[in-house]
């Protein structure tokens, strides 16, 4: 009785298994040649909406057919424009389980279904402007067939929204077609321009990689717009200097011109050429830049070292006669300690006594300064020459000769200023003294006659002669020397234009 029992347990055991095995082969023969597969585009960004597209292939007709999306926060489903087959689906065939999904009955009657062959599930998602996020959407046909419930998903359809393109360039003007100088103690400003070219709000950093002897100055990074510090730090080695953009928006307000200062750390090899690195990127999890190769940018400057620049004016007379002409050498010297490259001296005279008739010093500008261009000589203007002196090594000097011709009864004086690639403790900033000495153009002394005669007192030449009584030999009117000294700044400003500051 007792093996009875057992075996009929055994036989129920085993039926119960056996039918579970043909339901299982009964359902894999209904569900493997139906298809169900979702497409979108790769990228979308808001505000606005994405259409995803489901493509149902089945081998026989099926009952009670309910399509069930199953979508992200970010990409919310919409219970309006559902198709079924290019065919609008009524509204009170569309509900929603939760907050993101839409379930969406094939029929008009909960025991309506799909016919077999292929159809065509179009639904639009919403897309907002707000972060960027790699999300998905996927779908579930749940049916019957047979009387047997079948549920059938489709892989997820990835999306990408809201994604940024961070890009760097360099400023327009700030150097990026020439060389910078970057003396030793100096600073240089490089102006990068930094903007969100795609979507989304991501925080994003800025990463400086700077050059051997190379450190950020006193003002760190600014934004030109307003003024204000971005916050620096050291990244993963002293060099890498990693500073916070805060959110970057599509084209907004906060995407600016930021000015970063360089400067020598006393480790700086004289006369290389270093590059500087610059690059912005979105934060980990603030999305991913749809366009690296605009994330970056190189800027390229020599080190230049350090001179100390003296002049000297040495006219061969003080005074001279209206008409004459006098010889006045002019001498730049570099105290040192490195060589003052590309030293160029601006010639001046402050008055309107004199005139300048020429110049033996080099008045044609290098090459370097003309971005490859050759260009003829500048030649001297009544009050000025350009002197483009050359390399001076340290512990040199160069001189030239100046020649000026008496024009008017008065004093001039004759100033001298030179600038070099290198940095200059004498003109820190470009913020030099002019050297100058004054020359005095006066009247021919009255040659005596061979034979004197008996003769009224003659008036003084100052009473009997205009010219005197209007130019009395003291120093030139304060507008004129301020002219003359602006005549200077601008030729030191034309030069200083071709360096990047």
């Amino acid at each position: 009785m007792r093996n009875t029992r057992r075996w009929a347990a055994l036989l129920t055991a085993s039926l119960l298994l056996l039918s579970g095995a043909v339901w299982q082969m009964g359902s894999a023969d209904a569900v493997l040649p139906l298809t169900l597969a979702g497409s979108a585009p790769s990228a979308v960004h808001g505000p606005g909406a994405v259409t995803f597209s489901y493509s149902i292939d089945l081998p026989s007709d099926i009952g009670s057919a309910v399509l069930t999306t199953h979508q992200a926060t970010a990409l919310p489903a919409l219970v309006t424009a559902v198709t079924i087959d290019g065919l609008a689906v009524p509204a009170g065939q569309i509900s929603r389980p939760d907050s993101g999904d839409i379930a969406v009955q094939t029929g008009p009657a909960a025991t309506d279904g799909l016919v077999h062959g292929h159809h065509v599930f179009t639904f639009t998602a919403d897309v907002s402007a707000g972060p960027s996020a790699v999300t998905s959407s996927s779908a579930t046909l749940a049916f019957t067939e047979s009387a047997i419930p079948i549920a059938v998903t489709s892989a997820p359809v990835l999306v990408s929204v809201n994604q940024p393109d961070i890009a760097v360039v360099l400023t327009p003007g700030s150097g990026e077609d020439q060389l910078g100088f970057l003396g030793t103690g100096e600073d240089l400003i490089l102006a990068v321009d930094v903007a969100n070219l795609g979507y989304g709000t991501p925080r994003s950093s800025l990463t400086i990689d700077l050059p051997v002897g190379t450190a950020l100055g006193a003002d760190g990074v600014i934004r030109e717009a307003d003024g204000s510090s971005l916050t620096c730090q050291p990244g993963v080695t002293p060099q890498r200097i990693v500073c916070d953009l805060g959110n970057l928006s599509h084209a907004g307000s906060n995407n600016s011109t930021l000015d970063i200062d360089l400067t020598t750390s006393g480790a700086e090899p004289i006369g290389q050429v270093a590059t500087v690195s610059v690059s912005a990127s979105p934060n980990a999890g603030e999305g991913t830049d749809t366009a690296p190769a605009n994330d970056s940018v190189t800027a390229q400057f020599q080190f230049t070292g350090s001179a100390r620049l003296s002049y000297t004016i040495t006219p061969a007379k003080t005074k001279v006669a209206l008409g004459q002409q006098i010889s006045v050498k002019l001498t730049v010297h570099n105290a040192g300690p490195q060589p003052a490259n590309e030293t160029i001296a601006f010639g001046v005279l402050v008055g309107n006594n004199f005139d300048i008739t020429s110049f033996t010093g080099n008045t044609t500008p290098p090459s370097s300064l003309t971005g490859g261009v050759t260009t003829g000589a500048i030649p001297p203007t009544m009050n000025g020459v350009f002197w483009f002196v050359g390399d001076i090594p340290a512990g040199h000097s160069v001189s030239a000769v100046l020649n000026i011709r008496a024009r008017t009864v008065g004093t001039t004086r004759v100033g001298l200023l030179a600038i070099s690639t290198a940095a200059d403790l004498n003109c820190p900033n470009l913020n030099c003294d002019l050297t100058s000495v004054p020359v005095q153009a006066i009247l021919a002394p009255v040659v005596p006659a061979s034979a004197p005669t008996r003769t009224s007192p003659a008036p003084t030449v100052a009473s009997s002669n205009p010219l005197q009584l209007a130019n009395t030999g003291a120093a030139s009117t304060p507008a004129l020397a301020l002219g003359c000294l602006l005549l200077v700044l601008g030729m030191a400003l034309t030069y200083t234009s071709r360096r990047p500051q």
